[in-house]
């Protein structure tokens, strides 16, 4: 199984409404993609710039604009523990996840201590 089996960017139609609202195309342009090898994604085209987001991280204004990529994780994972592996470490059983990101980042995902996928940000364009 490979990461492309396990993840997909969401449709750009799609909105958080655990997250004011915001829709996927808001957060990212029609050119990003996740081009796979294996396990490791190289995520490339337009990133948006998002400023002022409190509902992404009402208890860290630093956090609240930036550069943000979502993703769906496959139907399979629903209710498993998902740990997220970047600037820090994060648990959830979620399977919708929005993260901040910059060209330095790698995000590691895994499920029952197996590594899901990895995405990489380093060919990304952030917007201004």
């Amino acid at each position: 199984m490979t990461g492309r089996d396990r993840v997909s960017v969401p449709p750009t139609g799609h909105a958080f409404s655990d997250l004011g609202g915001k829709t996927v195309g808001s957060l990212i342009g029609g050119t990003a993609k996740i081009t796979w090898d294996g396990l490791n994604g190289a995520v490339t085209g337009e990133i948006k710039k998002v400023e002022s987001w409190q509902e992404f991280n009402p208890n860290n204004p630093e956090e609240q604009s930036g550069h943000y990529f979502p993703v769906k994780l496959a139907e399979q994972y629903t209710g498993e523990e998902i740990t997220v592996q970047g600037a820090a470490e994060k648990k959830a059983t979620d399977l919708w996840w929005v993260l901040r990101v910059d060209v330095t980042k790698k995000f590691t995902f895994k499920a029952q201590g197996e590594t899901l996928f990895t995405l990489n940000f380093s060919g990304a364009e952030m917007a201004s």
